[in-house]
């Protein structure tokens, strides 16, 4: 299979609305980092992403954070072979404070709302949409080719928007996890 048949896979997905029905699932999750309430969600958006990443071959591990009261994070790799070059890829599913009285009329935070060729909800550019995007990239290798071609590693945090709370210590302990060829 060929590059072009992996990215006609990715574009069938947008175009059948695959895409932002996953991007609103994801943006439904209060995952406010900077609030006492929104300390459940950010566990169970972790919860949300394993099971995707499962699916492609990944070991994962969701990991408290070594900081009291900080938020966890997620550890995942795919290894098809030491000699081949290794991606690490960071992303963080936190968002800040949902500030719904501050919204346009017709929009709420935790609400996907597509308006014209623009999408609004929190999170949807801060940074959900782009560990999305790289998901469903290596979905649609592995549905054209069977395989990556090299091995992937990935990094998922919680507390992003509050300043990445203990994650130099989770990388200073996990420091093979996040040895890489590319970021």
């Amino acid at each position: 299979m060929t590059r072009a048949a992996a990215i006609t896979t990715a574009t069938a997905r947008f175009e059948r609305g695959e895409f932002t029905r996953d991007l609103a699932a994801l943006v439904a999750i209060p995952s406010e980092s900077q609030t006492p309430e929104g300390a459940p969600h950010l566990r169970a958006y972790l919860d949300h992403i394993t099971p995707r990443l499962r699916a492609m071959g990944f070991t994962t591990e969701i990991i408290d954070n070594p900081l009291p009261g900080a938020p966890p994070l997620l550890l995942g790799e795919r290894i098809e072979a030491t000699e081949l070059p290794t991606i690490l890829t960071y992303g963080h599913g936190d968002v800040t404070r949902a500030q719904t009285d501050a919204w346009a009329e017709g929009l709420a935070p935790f609400v996907l709302t597509e308006r014209g060729e623009k999408l609004y909800g929190r999170g949807a550019a801060d940074n959900k949409v782009q560990h999305l995007v790289n998901l469903t990239a290596l979905e649609s290798v592995l549905a054209t080719r069977g395989h990556l071609g090299f091995n992937v590693k990935i990094v998922l945090e919680m507390g992003e928007e509050t300043g990445s709370p203990g994650l130099k210590d989770v990388c200073e302990e996990h420091a093979d996890l996040f040895k890489a060829d590319l970021l």
